[in-house]
């Protein structure tokens, strides 16, 4: 845990170092911005996703963030300084820079560099606002994905449970085209987690062997990290952008 933190400690200095010193909210905008990564890199690898190490560096990231908090001075002069003193440090960085640094006798020409490699991701202005609240949208997105999960294995069960007991019935009800769950189990329907909020719906297609059970569009994106596995391969994906995941048996998957 403790060379969790330091690293941790590291990178959120970067980050707050490629930050303008002046623009508010400095140091909450630069945790968002490592909370985002640290998650893409844990739902990215198969040993970390849904383990104990997993955990172990969202807590060391928690840590380090409270530790941050509570250490952070109001002064823009103390963040400039913070600013000048990471960049000027990271000329010492490595062979990696010196063709690209070579010549530059600002920091700007630095910062550039650093962006360059993928050290650090710059943005100013509007831009880093923008970048910031898509994080946290994602975030928000993100923390929500094990409800919607939970909600769908129970569509599941309880469309699988209507084919085994009237497998004529439900045909009749979803084997042409894709319906609102309303139609298959009203109750189910009427019990949808608030946290899913009215746009993320469950619809599905099923016939007497096969079924295909989706959510739709809102938290498709925030899917497609965390359970790749999960997005219909029929409506597909436009770079991280995707409309419907969920379930569905053999029969069923090209519904």
């Amino acid at each position: 845990m403790k060379d969790l933190r330091e690293k941790y400690k590291s990178s959120l200095e970067k980050i707050i170092a490629s930050k303008d010193p002046s623009s508010g909210h400095v140091l909450d905008d630069s945790i968002a911005e490592l909370r985002l990564l640290n998650e893409r890199i844990i739902q990215q690898r198969a040993d970390l996703r849904d383990t104990v190490r997993g955990q172990q560096m969202r807590q060391a990231l928690n840590e380090v963030a409270d530790e941050f908090r509570s250490a952070e001075s109001n002064s823009i002069e103390a963040a400039r300084h913070r600013h000048e003193k990471s960049l000027l440090g990271s000329i010492r960085f490595g062979s990696a820079f010196t063709g690209l640094v070579a010549g530059c006798v600002s920091l700007v020409c630095v910062i550039l560099a650093m962006e360059y490699v993928g050290i650090i991701d710059v943005a100013f202005g509007v831009d880093a606002q923008r970048r910031v609240k898509l994080d946290k949208q994602f975030l928000s997105d993100h923390a929500v994905i094990p409800v919607a999960d939970a909600y769908l294995l129970k569509a599941v069960k309880s469309v699988t449970d209507m084919q085994s007991r009237d497998p004529a019935k439900l045909e009749k009800l979803a084997g042409e085209q894709f319906v609102s769950l309303r139609e298959i189990d009203p109750a189910l329907h009427k019990a949808k987690p608030a946290q899913l909020g009215k746009y993320s719906g469950i619809i599905v297609r099923a016939d007497k062997v096969g079924y295909k059970v989706l959510m739709s569009w809102p938290l498709c994106t925030a899917a497609k990290w965390t359970k790749p596995s999960l997005i219909d391969p029929v409506r597909g994906t436009e770079g991280e952008r995707c409309s419907h995941f969920g379930y569905w048996n053999e029969a069923g998957k090209s519904f």
